[in-house]
């Protein structure tokens, strides 16, 4: 097989994943180049357009042109610098009062957590969403809500620890999206049980 794809995908997955399905594609298909591009900041047609063949991520397209398909799930952790002042415990009510930064390339400031701790009565500080939380945690006093496994890499270098979330939360989605015209490619189906096998070896450790 002779063919370059492009998956789209946030930061922790493109650090995470990306090493993977390349090393499973050498061996399976030299021939395929594998582009891994960021994000973007806001919604585009790059899908329908065809200049991306898989976007990674939480969200699931509405219109039925689309398909989307839940390749797994990743607990949530707390991550922060080892000098932080929660770095020896963390209970719900402090950890809504520390400084929170996001992880979030198109600048939302709320997260699924934020209706757990409403129904807690409970609100955190939010006081910045950026791309790479993970970076500024490891210089400031601040708590990043974050992956376990996707985001490992990234904890690891920036010497971040991780805390277990102190309330019960539902894990992160990873979602894979696709146009609907992919559906009779058998190049794009393999491309995407290289993609869904990649991601069960990271989720799973």
């Amino acid at each position: 097989m002779d063919r370059a794809f492009t998956i789209q995908c946030h930061d922790a997955l493109a650090t995470s994943l990306g090493p993977v399905p390349v090393g499973r594609i050498q061996e399976q298909a030299p021939g395929v180049r594998l582009r891994v591009l960021a994000e973007h900041s806001t919604d585009t047609d790059d899908l329908r357009q065809g200049r991306v063949d898989l976007e990674l991520g939480g969200d699931r397209p509405s219109l039925p042109e689309f398909r989307s398909e839940t390749l797994g799930h990743d607990p949530l952790v707390v991550a922060m610098r080892p000098a932080h002042p929660c770095a020896d415990g963390l209970d719900l009510h402090s950890y809504a009062a520390q400084p929170h930064v996001l992880v979030s390339r198109r600048g939302r400031l709320t997260a699924p957590i934020d209706d757990v701790l409403a129904a807690e009565g409970l609100r955190r500080r939010v006081v910045a969403a950026v791309a790479m939380a993970l970076r500024t945690a490891g210089r400031r006093d601040v708590l990043v809500t974050s992956t376990e496994n996707l985001s490992r890499p990234l904890i690891e270098a920036f010497g971040l620890i991780t805390r277990p979330l102190p309330v019960e939360s539902p894990p992160a989605v990873i979602n894979c999206n696709r146009h609907q015209r992919c559906d009779s490619d058998p190049a794009h189906a393999w491309l995407r049980d290289q993609v869904r096998a990649s991601l069960a070896e990271i989720v799973t450790g």
